[in-house]
C-alpha cells in the first residue's frame, strides 16, 4: 500500500477524489442547511412578530369554516356558492406545496367574498350581518398579511444563492433544488 502512495499519479488521483467528496459534501450540507432554514420559514416564520405562512393560511381556513357555518343559517345546504366555498376550503387543506397552497388560497378568498355578497343581499339577523362583515374584514385582511410575509424574500435569496458559482454547479449535484414561491 505505501508502494502504492509513493507513485505521483496515485497520490495525486487520491488527493483529488479527496478533495471532490469533500466538495460535494460541504456543498451538501451548506445548500441543503441554507434550503432548510429559508424552507422552514413557511411555516415557522421568521419571528414571532412575523409568523409563517401557514399561519394566515390556518387562519383563513378558520374563518371561511365560521362563514360556512353563518351561512348554513340562511341558505340551502346544497347552494352552490356555500359548496364552493367548502370544496375551496377543502383543496387548501390538502394543498401541499407553497405554489398549490397560494392557488388554493386564493380560490378560497373569492369564493368566501363572493359567499359573503350573497349573504349580504339577503335579510340576515343583526348579529349575523355584523359576524359576516367581520368575516369579511378578517379574510382580506389575512391576504393582505399573506401578500407581505417573507417567506418569497427568503426563497428567493435562497434562489439566487443558487444560481451563483459554484452552488450552481454543486447544487445540481448535490440535488438541491430552488424553492418554490407563494405566489401565483
Amino acid at each position: 500500500m505505501m508502494q502504492l502512495l509513493k507513485r505521483r499519479r496515485v497520490a495525486w488521483t487520491i488527493t483529488l477524489i479527496v478533495v471532490l467528496s469533500a466538495s460535494m459534501l460541504g456543498a451538501s450540507l451548506s445548500l441543503g442547511g441554507l434550503r432548510a432554514d429559508a424552507d422552514a420559514s413557511f411555516v415557522n416564520g421568521v419571528s414571532k412578530e412575523e409568523p409563517g405562512v401557514q399561519f394566515d393560511l390556518n387562519w383563513l381556513l378558520e374563518l371561511s369554516a365560521s362563514l360556512t357555518t353563518l351561512a348554513g343559517r340562511y341558505v340551502a345546504e346544497d347552494d352552490t356558492e356555500l359548496a364552493a366555498v367548502k370544496e375551496a376550503r377543502s383543496r387548501l387543506e390538502t394543498a401541499a406545496s407553497p405554489k398549490t397552497k397560494y392557488d388554493a388560497a386564493d380560490r378560497l378568498v373569492s369564493k368566501s367574498t363572493a359567499l359573503i355578497y350573497t349573504l349580504g343581499r339577503m335579510k340576515l339577523e343583526a348579529r349575523d350581518e355584523r359576524y359576516s362583515q367581520t368575516i369579511k374584514a378578517d379574510i382580506e385582511s389575512r391576504w393582505l398579511i399573506l401578500g407581505r410575509n417573507p417567506y418569497n424574500e427568503k426563497a428567493s435569496e435562497f434562489n439566487d444563492v443558487l444560481k451563483k458559482f459554484p452552488a450552481s454547479m454543486l447544487g445540481k449535484l448535490v440535488s438541491v433544488k430552488p424553492l418554490e414561491l407563494f405566489a401565483p
